[in-house]
């Protein structure tokens, strides 16, 4: 009987594997049921949960529990990454709101479906995402707090799956998986426009995320910044301390062909088609479709920071100095600065505009990411 119950889990691991590669499902993994103790102890440490307002804290809670009608939870991971590559003069819309469910969805609901077919008792769970999927074996935890799935990067949906089986070499790892590449490094802790990422990395306030802000404009806790360009121009989630990471950077050249894009958005209302960037003056015309008087604050303030920006662009384009005193090659055609820096390019023009772009080691700054300056 139990050499049966042993070839059966056995059976049942393999044609999940084979499942997966065949319908282009990235990662996947199980562990027994368990609870999440060092997600709960999180919790209750951090005294902001309590006041967010979209979810209460005893939500938060719950999600820590799984029934006991489950013997086993199934973690999916998809890459839904499209790109990272945002023109200077457009309101930037994440990879995750573009692409993320529209990826992980179908294929999550294709594991139910087989699962549910072969007589097992299979349903999506509210689970710790990050957790079940270290649990998993799936990958690790990096300092901005995204899961990092080996060989893919941190821009991968994450989708839990409770069954009432058993499966072989079930995984039981640890809730938080951490990596050595993040040891030394805080690129991630210093592009955060906000602040919001811990000091030492692997906590985040979330009244400070700008995917706060713009996802749920409405919690009273969450007030924007000043300036406005703090928010970085981003419309609708934001991805700053992702797009710095060294890991996701050495993976930047891989294709995804798999990932899911709809012709359209409704973001806030409105629709607008499916790109990294969307005109300011698109979004003027579309306010009007904004019912939330919390979202169409946060909208405008971010369209006419875009505005101001483009303007000032325009104005500069054409004054640059282009020569900084050493730091900086000639500037060329347009004024554009064509030095190497690493940090802060602060690169001045004769009308007061500094540039605020900040480049990484070995990279050219374009130039005239501006914001007044004396």
């Amino acid at each position: 009987m139990i050499i049966k119950m042993r070839t059966r889990q056995n059976n049942l691991a393999d044609e999940l594997r084979d499942f997966a590669r065949q319908h282009g499902i990235d990662k996947i993994g199980w562990f027994r049921s368990t609870k999440f103790p060092l997600y709960l102890q999180s919790i209750e440490a951090r005294k902001e949960y309590s006041r967010i307002k979209y979810r209460s804290l005893e939500k938060f809670r719950q999600v820590a529990v799984v029934s006991e009608q489950f013997r086993a939870v199934v973690v999916v991971a998809v890459d839904y990454r499209i790109g990272d590559d945002y023109p200077e003069e457009g309101l930037k819309i994440a990879n995750y709101c573009r692409s993320c469910w529209q990826t992980l969805g179908p294929k999550a609901e294709a594991v139910i479906a087989f699962l549910q077919n072969k007589g097992i008792k299979a349903e999506p769970l509210d689970l710790p995402a990050r957790a079940s999927a270290c649990m998993a074996g799936l990958g690790f935890i990096g300092k901005n707090t995204m899961f990092y799935a080996d060989g893919i990067g941190s821009y991968v949906g994450i989708m839990t799956i409770g069954i009432d089986a058993d499966l072989e070499e079930a995984s039981q790892g640890t809730e938080r998986v951490c990596h050595r590449g993040c040891v030394n490094c805080s690129k991630c802790i210093d592009a955060c426009p906000t602040r919001a990422i811990n000091d030492k990395g692997y906590a985040i306030n979330p009244l400070k995320c700008i995917s706060m802000f713009n996802r749920h404009a409405d919690e009273p806790e969450a007030k924007l910044p000043d300036p406005p360009e703090t928010l970085d121009g981003w419309l609708l989630g934001c991805e700053k301390c992702q797009e710095v990471c060294p890991m996701n950077r050495c993976l930047r050249n891989k294709k995804n062909k798999k990932v899911v894009i709809t012709p359209e958005l409704n973001v806030y209302g409105m629709k607008i088609p499916n790109v990294a960037e969307i005109p300011a003056q698109v979004v003027r015309g579309k306010i009007s479709s904004i019912q939330s008087p919390e979202d169409r604050k946060y909208v405008e303030k971010e369209r006419k920071d875009m505005e101001n920006h483009c303007r000032a662009i325009a104005d500069c384009a054409a004054d640059c100095p282009g020569n900084t005193g050493g730091d900086f090659e000639q500037a060329g055609a347009g004024g554009r600065c064509s030095g190497f820096r690493y940090g802060l390019c602060s690169h001045k023009s004769r009308n007061g505009q500094i540039c605020v772009r900040r480049t990484d080691a070995r990279e050219r700054c374009p130039g005239l990411v501006l914001h007044p300056g004396g």
